[in-house]
């Protein structure tokens, strides 16, 4: 038997008698898992990827890029959260958004989103329930109000990705809601199967914990009644003292989603909040295209000194009568002196992202991640601590970071000549979010 590089018969280890084969492979396995340096679970399988158990995975977060992609969260009032959503679900074709507890008085112009289109449906009767769905403007969307019932909040919408369509449905079913709502939920589920078509999904609160026996029986009735698969087996609701799953995907055809899971509560609910789930299809999508920009710091240069180099450059020995050389050796020459002097980096842009959203935002996300898959790990209050902590300095961060670029483009609006085509372009982009 061969056991790394060393084989044999029989194995002896000093100190001890002989032993054999099988006795060998074991001690030698338990002082590997000792070491730390093996990972008891090495991967997910492919079953286990349409059913991720935690916060996305860089891997995944790629596939989130480049697939036709779909999230869902319970904001619990979207108007004061808004500026929060946007940089963290801008990598998703269609966002979804439950109890967004608004009403007439808030106009569409406060909640938009750059790059996406906003669908959406108040409740009327009051400031609470909701929903809110935007979807990237690349894509061909439409409003199916033929399928919506009008004693359920829903929201189905059609949604055309490479001559694929998918049918989504969005819904909220307050807590205590009566036996007519389950089945008026029913009915406009089947209103949606009526069209024959075969991609249909299905998000949102239902407000059935599926941990829970006699809920986890209404949504499977729902699921044999139109073969359907419920996608979400970790808890997306956490109060004081318990943790449920009520935020579902439902889905018609299992085989077209690459990946689900449940994400991170970047947002403001301390004592009861929601997790954002979210599902990948195996639908490829346009992926806007990234660029790189040298970027000056030039509020940190050190211009004395630049002035200095300056003056003692010796400019005649890029002299030239090639009036092109002589030109590009000056400009090379100044670019490097101002290198040297003026703090500068080559970052990259993508265009989904709004202009505030920088780096230092961007690394205070990422340790944020870093610290509530910590506290998953350890369910430690000190883990949990930290990472409320880093989520409100990222809040804090993105605030500055839009009010600042808010307060810029007021300044260009106000010394533009309002006649010139600029003015109107910056208009524009300050009317637009972000």
């Amino acid at each position: 038997m061969r056991i790394g590089l060393h084989y044999g018969r029989h194995n002896k280890i000093k100190g001890l008698d002989y032993l054999t084969p099988f006795e060998s492979l074991i001690i030698l396995s338990l002082l590997l898992l000792k070491s730390g340096d093996i990972e008891t679970n090495p991967g997910p399988d492919t079953d286990s990827l349409s059913s991720s158990s935690s916060t996305p995975t860089q891997f995944e977060e790629l596939m989130i890029k480049n697939k036709f992609s779909v999230v869902h969260c319970n904001v619990q009032s979207l108007a004061s959260k808004i500026e929060a959503i946007e940089p963290e679900l801008s990598n998703f074709d269609v966002i979804c958004l439950t109890e967004t507890w608004l009403d007439h008085r808030t106009s569409d112009d406060l909640l938009a989103l750059a790059e996406y289109t906003l669908y959406r449906r108040d409740r009327g009767r009051d400031a609470y329930g909701g929903i809110c769905v935007y979807v990237k403007n690349e894509l061909y969307s439409r409003r199916r109000n033929d399928l919506e019932v009008a004693d359920v909040e829903c929201v189905w919408l059609e949604i055309h990705n490479h001559n694929r369509k998918v049918l989504i449905g969005t819904f909220y079913r307050p807590p205590n809601s009566t036996h007519a709502t389950l089945n008026s939920i029913e009915n406009s589920i089947g209103l949606a199967f009526d069209t024959d078509t075969e991609n249909i999904l299905i998000t949102g609160d239902f407000n059935f914990d599926m941990l829970k026996q006699f809920s986890n029986r209404k949504i499977n009735d729902i699921c044999l009644q139109f073969n359907l698969e419920q996608l979400i087996n970790e808890p997306t609701h956490y109060t004081e003292s318990s943790s449920s799953i009520i935020d579902l995907f439902l889905t018609s055809k299992k085989d077209t989603i690459l990946l689900s899971g449940v994400g991170e509560p970047f947002l403001e609910q301390n004592i009861r909040y929601h997790c954002p789930i979210y599902c990948v299809f195996n639908f490829n999508k346009t992926v806007t295209a990234s660029y790189e920009r040298h970027i000056w710091l030039y509020d940190r240069g050190d211009y004395e000194a630049l002035s200095n180099d300056i003056r003692q450059t010796n400019w005649d020995e890029i002299k030239s009568n090639d009036i092109d050389k002589y030109a590009q050796d000056l400009t090379n020459q100044l670019t490097k002196l101002a290198k040297k002097h003026i703090p500068n980096k080559l970052i990259t842009t993508r265009q989904t992202d709004p202009p505030w959203l920088c780096n230092n935002i961007k690394k205070l996300m990422r340790k944020r991640k870093r610290l509530y898959d910590k506290y998953k790990r350890t369910n430690s209050i000190h883990d949990l601590e930290s990472y409320k902590q880093t989520r409100n300095k990222v809040t804090a961060a993105i605030r500055k970071a839009k009010a600042h670029e808010t307060e810029k483009l007021t300044q260009k609006l106000r010394f533009d000549n309002i006649n010139s085509k600029n003015w109107w372009k910056t208009l524009k982009n300050f009317i637009k979010p972000g």
